[in-house]
């Protein structure tokens, strides 16, 4: 969903959510021992030899990688997504997917990777998480091996978020999350509706704040028993994303809470701003019209114990 109000936003963020360890018991290849940084020599299997900055990495060979795979309830996994087949397709390798229930995903992560029995790639881990499961030397440190990513030291030296990589290394010196860099805000989360309901109601898909305001009211007519918008995360899901068209920071998102001004060329705290204000009284505005459920603000989050990730829905 976008709004017609921009945003501020720094020119490139950081996001951990999207993280990729390997597995220190596994090589390059899918066997051995990937060892320290200066012995992939013999787990180099399908390198490009002069691979740049600015080239689509294509393997010289196919390859195949294990993957984690947490499954939300609400989407099942599909082996024939169209996404397996585009990365098969750009890349030459295949992933194959171990999948694991989105509610037991944190504590299946864990104990596989102290077993030693955890694939080689382990998407879904946020900046902090890694720290528990890094001592045992199980998982192999990603900033050894930025050596050979020509494009993402590229996008980091280009960006200047040197500083922003440091801050993720453990006390070893090294950071074990591969972050996913943007050139512009990119919220990964967004609203998500009941398109019969929509069509039932004759209300187009809302493409602005207002639009959404709009369209709770006529869901609201419809169902003036219920409520037609509702946050299963304390608030935090909706906010994240919804801060970042008002122009400032707010739910998981926040922080702390700086966000870049281009008017000014420098960073303010976003609560302090009008935007925040803007936003705030938006959503405020949702409850005292009964269009947006209260306890989105007050219920416990529905999500796996031990981690925070967004969801909203009406």
């Amino acid at each position: 969903m976008t709004d017609s109000r921009t945003g501020l936003a720094r020119r490139t963020l950081l996001k951990a959510g999207l993280a990729v360890a390997a597995v220190g018991a596994t090589g390059c290849d899918g066997s051995g021992s990937a060892g320290e940084a200066g012995d992939l020599a013999e787990v180099s299997k399908g390198a490009m030899t002069d691979f740049t900055a600015g080239q689509q990495f294509t393997a010289t060979e196919d390859l195949t990688f294990s993957t984690f795979f947490p499954e939300w309830p609400e989407v099942p996994y599909r082996k024939d997504w169209m996404v397996w087949k585009e990365i098969t397709k750009r890349t030459r390798v295949k992933l194959e997917a171990r999948v694991v229930p989105l509610s037991d995903y944190i504590s299946k992560r864990s104990l596989q990777i102290s077993a030693g029995d955890a694939p080689l790639l382990i998407p879904l881990t946020y900046v902090g998480e890694e720290s528990s499961l890094t001592s045992s030397g199980a998982i192999l440190p990603v900033s050894d091996y930025v050596h050979l990513m020509p494009n993402f030291r590229a996008r980091v030296e280009e960006y200047g978020l040197q500083a922003d990589l440091d801050r993720m290394r453990q006390e070893d010196g090294r950071y074990y999350l591969l972050p996913g860099m943007f050139q512009d805000r990119n919220p990964d989360f967004s609203l998500t509706i009941r398109a019969d309901r929509f069509e039932q109601a004759g209300i187009a898909v809302p493409q602005t704040w207002d639009e959404v305001r709009t369209a709770l009211r006529g869901l609201k007519d419809k169902n003036p028993g219920m409520y037609p918008f509702s946050d299963n995360y304390q608030g935090n899901s909706t906010l994240n994303f919804a801060a970042v068209s008002f122009g400032t920071r707010a739910g998981w998102g926040f922080g702390n809470g700086m966000v870049f001004d281009p008017a000014t060329d420098s960073f303010v705290y976003g609560p302090a701003t009008s935007q925040h204000k803007d936003l705030v009284t938006f959503f405020h505005s949702l409850i005292a019209d009964g269009l947006m459920d209260p306890e989105s603000y007050t219920r416990p989050p529905s999500w796996p114990s031990g981690s925070s990730s967004p969801a909203s829905h009406w």
